[in-house]
């Protein structure tokens, strides 16, 4: 599975929301699975996609935390700006 994490701010889930489905339709990317959680003040959405580019490049345009796991195991490749650890929370 190929998975892509980012951290919203409640106030801007919209506008993001928005901007990730312009994007999808631009790229042509049709994501396997959404899922949402909410986090004190923040919006935590994981999105599958179906390929590793897909992934990839939505990961870098929306600062994204990008996962691949084929069964038990597990890499995640964090973007450029997180190589610091975890998802990137919004201050």
């Amino acid at each position: 599975m190929r998975s892509v994490t980012i951290r919203l701010l409640g106030s801007e889930f919209s506008t993001t929301m928005a901007a990730i489905s312009e994007w999808l339709d631009a790229n042509r990317c049709e994501p396997t699975r959404y899922k949402y959680e909410h986090h004190e003040d923040d919006v935590i959405v994981t999105i599958d996609f179906p390929t590793e580019m897909a992934a990839e490049a939505f990961a870098m345009r929306f600062d994204g935390v990008y996962h691949y796991s084929r069964g038990n195991r597990c890499d995640q490749r964090l973007t450029a700006a997180h190589r610091g650890g975890g998802v990137p929370e919004h201050g």
